[in-house]
C-alpha cells in the first residue's frame, strides 16, 4: 500500500484507531471519511450473493446492535463472515456475464478522475472491490 501511495503522490497517513474528527462521518454503523487523498477500500455486492436473513441470523448471534463501534470484534467477525461467503460464489453471480461486469466497469470509470481517482478494481461474480482516493471537487 505504501508503494502505491508513494506512486500516486499520496503522503503516507497514520491511523492506528479510529478517532472522531470532523472529516468522519456514520450513519450508526461503519464510519467514512471523505478527506482529499485518503486511499479507501469499497466492496458492494449483489443483493442476492448472501441472504438478508443470515445476516440478521450472524448479527443476532453476534449481538450486534446499532451504533456499535466499526472496530468492535462482533462487526470484524460479522464482516469476515461476509467476506468467506462472498467469495464462495452464492447466488446468481450476475457480474460473471462479460456484459454486465462491463456495465458495471463503466459505471466505475465514468467519474474517474473527476469524483474520485480509481486506483483498482475488480470485479467478482457476485461483488466488486474497488480501491479510491478522493479528489477536490
Amino acid at each position: 500500500m505504501e508503494e502505491l501511495a508513494s506512486r500516486v503522490g499520496i503522503q503516507k497517513k497514520q491511523r492506528m484507531t479510529w478517532n472522531p474528527v470532523p472529516e468522519w462521518r456514520s450513519r450508526g454503523y461503519l464510519p467514512h471519511c471523505n478527506e482529499i487523498g485518503l486511499i479507501q477500500i469499497i466492496t458492494f455486492r449483489l443483493a442476492d450473493s448472501i441472504p438478508a436473513k443470515i445476516i440478521r441470523e450472524w448479527r443476532d448471534e453476534l449481538e450486534i446492535s446499532p451504533g456499535l463501534n466499526a472496530y468492535d470484534s462482533r462487526n470484524i467477525e460479522l464482516k469476515r463472515r461476509i467476506d468467506k461467503y462472498e467469495d464462495a460464489g452464492c447466488g446468481n453471480c450476475h457480474l460473471k456475464n462479460p456484459q454486465i461486469a462491463e456495465l458495471v466497469q463503466n459505471a466505475l470509470l465514468f467519474f474517474d478522475g473527476e469524483r474520485y481517482r480509481l486506483l483498482q478494481w475488480c470485479i467478482m461474480p457476485n461483488h466488486v472491490h474497488t480501491l479510491v482516493t478522493s479528489v477536490q471537487l
